[in-house]
């Protein structure tokens, strides 16, 4: 067992990517698609299950019945050859080294070169003789999967991709922040039969993308981690570290999509993940905000942020001082930002914003207001740089669909996400068919708007769409639905079907056995007058699926397929 101060666990939070205590109460777990968890936090519980869930030797993992040294020379991989920590054995080029460690050789190399000779970035290598070597060491160990007898006190949940550690003996300054010297941990087979089993929930695959894909996205994660360690630990600083890690997943191996289960669950309800909370969550959701960063200033406001951090600077501060050195600052990225967040998905514009907006998930309506004469209105708070989104429906009739209005906000509070202080921002809009007191006409629709938001902390974009006709289809789509890319599937409306009525969709596997069953809504989709299932089973497998949707007597029945990549 690891023996460490007080200090040193609450370090350790800082250095832990991806270890999770899963559970079905935990926020966001309905988004998080196959994977569900939360990074440990400041807490003892948090701390004791580092230490129960992995056996320790002298301050490492204790696996190592064998290592091997990378083609480059700069890592150590540690391994098993029996037992359940070891890698799959397989060696088809007969080097008489399993070809999983060969990957995970080949992969820690490449990143190195990448991020340390081009991108120009500190190295933790050499790491001062760490572990015996100044190799920079690397453990693999079964994480990845939980235990099977879910009564025994240290259980583990796991799912688990990778964890970024130090040793007191790694320690090298604390000024102006801790830095140290690290090793990592990452999982040793990424197998697709590891689950996670909470206690009491239901079990799901661990990985989504298991094997190689999922290795070489955590091998760039947990190493951008040992990177920000030669910087210097900022706190608050683990939404950032945690943002920045993943955002480099998508940078180094854009064709692994494992970030957008994370976007996914940040989209759906962006209340519950505000920036300035430091929350390992948080950061990997907000990846997203990462990839803005990246695409609008380039790769090197990185490294320029990490050095000012650097210079004494806490993370947001980092950011701030980065951007103005692009010309920008926190608060215009920050409200810039929410227009790119807005157009993706079904809103995207081509040409414009993110660079595969069309793939990436929509920001959902925290709050959805039916207007109804003469005037509504809708007031809240929100949190230190949290963003949400409104949405206000004008009634249509017939086929033509409702006009409606957009509004887009963010809260600038930068100091408070800087000192971690829970100070809301209080916003109220109104609308009305007719002007009122300090009121602005819509644009392309009838109603006027007002509001009482305090522009030093509150910014906003609205976004104004008049209703259409709808258009009636046969067929469902994506088709095929890709489970690891697409978040739903749209199902077409009978057509004297109504708006917003309630129709039963019905689907049924290839063998006509009935997999699911529901009432949803009639709604519009690009004009499509469509049913959006989103709550799709995740042990669907791929194969044809048949669908039926009851619209009293009359079904309209049609298939789709499923393609799990």
């Amino acid at each position: 067992m690891i023996k460490y101060s007080f200090l040193f666990g609450i370090l350790l939070t800082f250095l832990t990517s991806s270890l999770s205590i899963y559970s079905n109460d935990i926020k966001g777990c309905q988004d998080c698609g196959t994977k569900c968890g939360t990074h440990l936090t400041f807490t003892s519980e948090g701390r004791e299950y580092l230490q129960r869930t992995i056996e320790w030797r002298d301050d490492e993992p204790a696996v190592g019945h064998r290592n091997v040294i990378s083609p480059s020379g700069k890592f150590k991989i540690h391994f098993d050859t029996t037992g359940v920590h070891a890698p799959p054995m397989l060696d088809k080029n007969q080097n008489n080294i399993p070809d999983y460690v060969d990957s995970v050789c080949y992969y820690f190399d490449y990143v190195f070169d990448i991020y340390i000779n081009e991108l120009g970035f500190r190295s933790p290598y050499p790491d001062r003789g760490g572990r015996g070597s100044d190799h920079y060491d690397v453990y693999l160990y079964d994480i990845g999967n939980s235990d099977d007898d879910t009564s025994v006190s240290d259980y583990s949940y796991g799912g688990t991709y990778g964890i970024t550690y130090w040793a007191n003996s790694d320690y090298i300054s604390s000024t102006p922040f801790s830095t140290n010297y690290t090793y990592i941990i990452i999982d040793n087979d990424f197998a697709a039969t590891d689950s996670i089993r909470p206690k009491g929930g239901k079990t799901v695959q661990a990985f989504r993308y298991p094997g190689i894909p999922s290795m070489k996205v955590t091998v760039a994660h947990e190493f951008f981690h040992a990177i920000q360690f030669m910087y210097g630990a900022s706190h608050p600083g683990l939404t950032v570290m945690e943002m920045n890690a993943v955002a480099m997943e998508f940078v180094f191996f854009p064709e692994v999509k494992d970030y957008l289960q994370y976007v996914r669950g940040l989209f759906k309800n962006p209340s519950i993940y505000p920036f300035g909370i430091d929350d390992a969550f948080t950061g990997y959701g907000h990846s997203i905000f990462n990839k803005y960063l990246i695409e609008k200033f380039g790769i090197g406001i990185m490294r320029l942020m990490w050095e000012k951090v650097s210079e004494g600077n806490e993370v947001y501060t980092a950011i701030d001082l980065s951007l103005k050195d692009y010309g920008s600052s926190m608060r215009d990225a920050w409200c810039e930002f929410l227009e790119w967040a807005y157009h993706t998905g079904n809103r995207s514009i081509e040409g414009k914003y993110f660079s595969n907006a069309e793939e990436l998930p929509e920001v959902e309506p925290f709050s959805n207001i039916f207007f109804s004469p003469p005037s509504n209105s809708t007031s809240g708070v929100m949190a230190p740089l949290e963003f949400r989104m409104l949405r206000f429906y004008f009634p249509a009739s017939g086929d033509i669909t409702d006009d409606t209005l957009d509004i887009m906000m963010a809260n600038l509070d930068i100091n408070s996400a800087t000192r971690q202080l829970s100070v809301s921002k209080n916003y109220f809009w109104r609308v009305a068919d007719n002007e009122i007191t300090n009121s602005n006409k819509l644009d392309r629709i009838n109603y006027w708007i007002d509001s009482e938001i305090d522009p030093n902390f509150i910014c906003s974009n609205l976004i104004v769409k008049p209703g259409g006709r709808t258009v009636d289809i046969s067929y469902a789509y994506p088709n095929p639905f890709r489970k690891n890319i697409d978040i739903y599937m749209l199902f077409p409306a009978p057509e004297k079907s109504e708006l917003y009525s309630k129709l039963l969709l019905v689907v049924y596997n290839s063998e006509m056995h009935q997999i699911y069953a529901d009432n949803l809504q009639v709604t519009v989709n690009n004009q499509n007058k469509v049913l959006v299932w989103d709550k799709i089973p995740s042990e669907i497998a791929s194969g044809v699926y048949i669908f039926g949707i009851h619209d009293g007597d009359n079904v309209t029945i049609g298939k789709f397929v499923v393609i799990n990549d």
